[in-house]
């Protein structure tokens, strides 16, 4: 094999696919990744037997084609300390020894290392087509429903035979969803123009949807997700991502989501926001919780620490009329989810008995996208 590739495109290719390897690899050939160079296009992938990562690139030239397993971080590492200049490779595979070469007219470098014949490696996963699903939309709407959602996901499963630590897809005829949940707060993001014939739903470990959220440009490119009972694609025309999916239950969240309420406010999104951090302060560490007083067109907030014995209260203005009511709510929770609102005001919806509030933006941020988060509350 012989080629020639810029070492900065090379490195973003090599660190796309390397997101997924674990510090400590204890199986030997997790260290390597495919290097395919055929029909004048560079193929990287590399899989920890759950996630696959396939990325592609096109070559500036090539001599001859190929493929080998590199060792991964090895490369990576080797391609970091390179100035951004063209590498030249040169890979026997039948005595598995490769050498790579630059020359920038001021420093030349050289460096060999061992590679494997691919036919070591792991075979690339296959959707079945006699029970696949498949639905074609943008990268724009899966990389911002996973970032409106993936914060709700618990850390851990702590639950049997449900998947908290997860993100759940529901593809319908009256749009799709994205869903997360850790039972304390639950974020749901609805794109009512991709739709579907038949329904079917997903659901996405949290490592997965934290990698595709990573690697799908933010931008609109075409996007096809395709699923069976066991995996799930999303491909794009540069970038392909393999995963194993959830096979436990993914918790019935749309319940707690339709409950009815007796309370409404509307506040400025910022500055409930910027008043919820101050709070953070003069609060019981070990809690980390604030009240909430809501009366006419104000809210008063209130935070003690008994650790520190220090405390802080704010009023701010809101639209609310009606009897006053009081609730408190964890500031990391409540913070971490006012963040995730794009408008410039926050709507606040409330049940009679204050056990839990759901927010929406009082602006909507696009037509047809519906985006809710439900965040229960802590005992007064």
């Amino acid at each position: 094999m012989k080629f020639v590739v810029s070492a900065s495109v090379l490195l973003k290719h090599l660190t796309d696919v390397s997101r997924i390897m674990s510090a400590k690899v204890n199986i030997s050939m997790l260290n390597y990744a495919t290097l395919t160079v055929r029909e004048q296009m560079l193929t990287l992938r590399y899989t920890d037997l759950t996630v696959t990562i396939v990325t592609s690139f096109p070559l500036e030239a090539i001599e001859e084609e190929g493929e080998v397993c590199v060792p991964l971080k090895l490369l990576m590492e080797s391609v970091k300390g390179t100035p951004d200049v063209p590498l030249h490779f040169e890979i026997d595979a039948a005595e598995g020894l490769a050498k790579v070469s630059f020359d920038d007219g001021m420093r030349q470098g050289e460096w060999s290392f061992n590679v494997v014949g691919s036919e070591e490696y792991y075979e690339m996963p296959e959707i079945e087509e006699a029970h696949a699903t498949s639905v074609d939309l943008t990268t724009e709407v899966v990389v911002e429903g996973l970032d409106k959602t993936l914060f709700c996901s618990a850390g851990v499963n702590t639950k049997n035979q449900v998947n908290l630590s997860a993100v759940h897809m529901e593809f319908t005829p009256d749009g799709m969803w994205f869903g997360a949940t850790d039972m304390r707060r639950i974020a749901k993001c609805v794109y009512s123009n991709v739709r579907v014939e038949k329904t079917s739903s997903v659901t996405l470990h949290s490592k997965t949807a934290q990698v595709i959220a990573a690697l799908l440009p933010s931008t609109a490119e075409a996007l096809q997700i395709s699923f069976d009972d066991r995996k799930i694609l999303f491909s794009t025309p540069s970038v392909q991502v393999y995963s194993l999916l959830s096979e436990d239950r993914y918790p019935s969240v749309n319940e707690f989501l339709e409950q009815p309420v007796s309370h409404e406010v509307i506040v400025n999104t910022r500055l409930l926001l910027d008043s919820v951090r101050q709070l953070a302060p003069f609060s019981t560490p070990s809690t980390m919780n604030a009240q909430y007083e809501f009366s006419d067109s104000k809210i008063e907030l209130q935070a003690y620490s008994e650790t520190y014995n220090a405390s802080a209260t704010q009023l701010i203005a809101s639209e609310y009329s009606g009897e006053p009511f009081k609730i408190m709510l964890s500031i990391p929770m409540f913070s971490e989810a006012l963040a995730k609102i794009p408008s410039q005001e926050v709507v606040l919806q409330f049940d009679e008995n204050c056990t839990f509030v759901i927010m929406r933006p009082a602006q909507a941020e696009a037509e047809g996208v519906d985006y809710m988060i439900y965040l229960a509350s802590m005992i007064l």
